[in-house]
């Protein structure tokens, strides 16, 4: 993030290098051990954009920080400097720092301390003040960070305030298997209802008692569970209505990346599913609206059924890699030219087919390219990509004119942890097939159509190679020992198959925020990996790890949690609004 940003919450931070120090009862401290949390006033204008930037002083060093602009003038926020304060020892006492916000309610928010380390016997008081215990010693501390941000549980208070059913799966009253969903019962017993657990141990914060898991195994074909939220009991949406539905979902590498084979040569059926907005009996309806991976991309897409067809919410349009291409999220626009600096892979200016690769939200035209291996796709795309590990929110908001008429409107936004929304598309005028029953459950499934057992995984690594993490591998990787070199003259990777040859040099780039990187030596053939500590990496020469990969993919799990149905907009974590596409 520009400037050393710190956001957490999405409410704010205050970051900086403060001293908290202890004076002596005894023999007094020189003035300069006596310095304590002084600070021009951190202000922003309510609905305003970008960074707003401070300065604290200690004994004459000014430090320059940054943080998150607030989004509502309900917001909590510093309202003016904080004077010094200087702890006695030997005494205890606190400081009160909420006379210097405004909008700090104890109830809604809290101060935390996000890193760095106080001294013994001082502590962060989460309703507002910093406090001494009379009992630790002479000490000072520096470097540390204080965060505003949401009670535990107000945030998802407010998200779901007036909803039609909000649920954060946190516990395991509703994970019985029965053949027809309903109000108490939400797993669907199938062939794999024992991939569906309730998992105490995953959760989006510490308020939650724990995320709907799905494991989803080597040995699966299409199904790995089905997981259906019936609201039907509650309400069910019809012509001529307009609602939401939410949820958050979690998921390592070897679930977002991992290609697998299909039955079939249709390429719309390479993908995993995320969630379906159907109804109990089927998840599979003519008025179907459907999240996905579609392609194995690495990114998310959607289509809905027409009643005839799978309509994807994507468009047509010319761009510098081709005239006739099309855009998968065409609500993603990063702007011209996004790309700054050289190609890391030969080290040229990035050509314009590059730029918009990685300005739009994923280009069909990529799937052509080398580069492109199933489970990533395409690492230039501008398409909205997971990130392992994080709980992601989705949201979408459906307007339905007439069930069968081209009049309904279909829009989904995405948002990273803790961070504002991205509209991924606004289909308007679309056809929702006729002849459905109303909307009445939101299926959560790690479905995927066509999907074949097995596949390819990695089971040993030398590691040779600092700062990386390999995750996935590439369906037509051979089995066997392959080669990963990393020549730190170049900052580029390459691979070997056993029994091949290298393919094309790949690097990195941190400030393009391309950090998952396919290193291929053939078609679908080759490893996902995350360069993620670049200063680990080897320092000269050129370094090589041996790769074993063996047959059959990894077993992974996928886990979700809040969900919400409403008639109203939903806000993603941090209170963030839904903008654009009819919000």
């Amino acid at each position: 993030m520009p400037g050393g940003q710190q956001v957490n919450s999405g409410i704010g931070s205050v970051a900086g290098r403060l001293n908290v120090n202890l004076k002596s009862r005894k023999s007094p401290l020189p003035p300069s051990s006596e310095v304590a949390l002084t600070g021009e006033s951190l202000s922003a204008t309510a609905g305003s954009l970008g960074l707003i930037s401070a300065r604290l002083t200690l004994t004459g060093i000014s430090v320059s920080i940054s943080r998150g602009t607030l989004t509502a003038n309900s917001d909590p926020s510093f309202n003016s400097s904080i004077p010094a304060h200087v702890f006695t020892e030997g005494s205890a006492s606190s400081f009160d720092i909420t006379p210097y916000m405004d909008n700090f309610n104890s109830s809604l928010h809290q101060i935390e301390l996000a890193s760095g380390t106080l001294p013994s016997g001082i502590t962060i008081d989460p309703t507002g003040s910093i406090d001494y215990d009379g009992v630790g010693g002479l000490a000072s501390a520096s470097a540390f960070t204080l965060d505003i941000t949401s009670t535990a549980g107000a945030d998802w208070a407010a998200r779901s305030s007036g909803a039609t059913l909000a649920d954060r799966l946190g516990t395991s009253t509703k994970f019985n298997a029965v053949s027809t969903v309903d109000a108490d019962n939400w797993i669907l017993d199938d062939s794999e209802a024992d991939h569906v657990t309730f998992d105490s141990t995953l959760k989006p914060d510490a308020d939650s008692g724990g995320s709907l898991k799905f494991d989803v195994l080597s040995a699966d074909g299409s199904n790995s569970g089905n997981f259906g939220i019936y609201f039907g009991n509650l309400a069910t949406f019809g012509n001529g209505d307009t609602f939401w539905y939410s949820y958050r979902v979690r998921a390592p590498a070897s679930y977002w990346f991992q290609a697998h084979t299909v039955s079939s040569t249709d390429e719309s059926s390479r993908g995993q599913k995320i969630s379906i907005l159907s109804d109990r009996l089927s998840s599979s309806r003519g008025n179907e609206t459907v999240v996905q991976m579609t392609s194995m991309a690495g990114t998310l897409r959607g289509y809905h059924q027409d009643g005839s067809s799978f309509p994807s919410e994507d468009a047509g349009g010319a761009t510098a890699c081709s005239g006739t291409d099309f855009l998968w999220c065409p609500a993603v626009d990063h702007g011209a030219n996004p790309l700054s600096g050289t190609n890391p892979d030969t080290g040229s200016a990035w050509s314009s087919c590059e730029q918009d690769r990685a300005r739009y939200g994923g280009l069909y035209s990529a799937q052509s390219l080398s580069q492109f291996m199933r489970g990533l796709g395409d690492p230039l795309s501008g398409g909205f990509r997971p990130v392992p590990g994080e709980w992601l929110t989705i949201t979408c908001r459906v307007q339905i004119g007439t069930f069968g008429s081209a009049n309904s409107y279909f829009s989904c936004w995405a948002a990273h942890e803790n961070s504002p929304y991205e509209l991924l598309w606004y289909s308007q005028n679309i056809t929702l097939g006729s002849g459905e029953p109303d909307y009445n459950c939101l299926w959560l499934l790690p479905y995927s159509t066509n999907r074949n057992a097995g596949g390819r995984k990695w089971t040993s690594n030398t590691g040779s190679i600092g700062g990386i993490t390999v995750h996935t591998v590439g369906t037509s990787t051979p089995t066997g020992d392959g080669t990963l070199e990393y020549n730190a003259s170049n900052g580029r990777f390459r691979w070997q198959s056993n029994g091949g040859s290298y393919g094309t040099a790949r690097g990195y780039s941190t400030a393009n925020g391309i950090t998952f990187i396919n290193v291929e030596d053939g078609d679908q053939s080759g490893i996902v990996i995350e360069v993620h500590t670049p200063a680990s990496l080897p320092s000269s020469g050129t370094t090589t790890d041996t790769i074993t990969i063996a047959s059959g993919r990894f077993d992974t799990q996928v886990n979700y949690a809040d969900v919400i149905i409403s008639t109203s907009a939903i806000n993603a974590p941090g209170g963030y609004a839904p903008s654009g596409g009819g919000a």
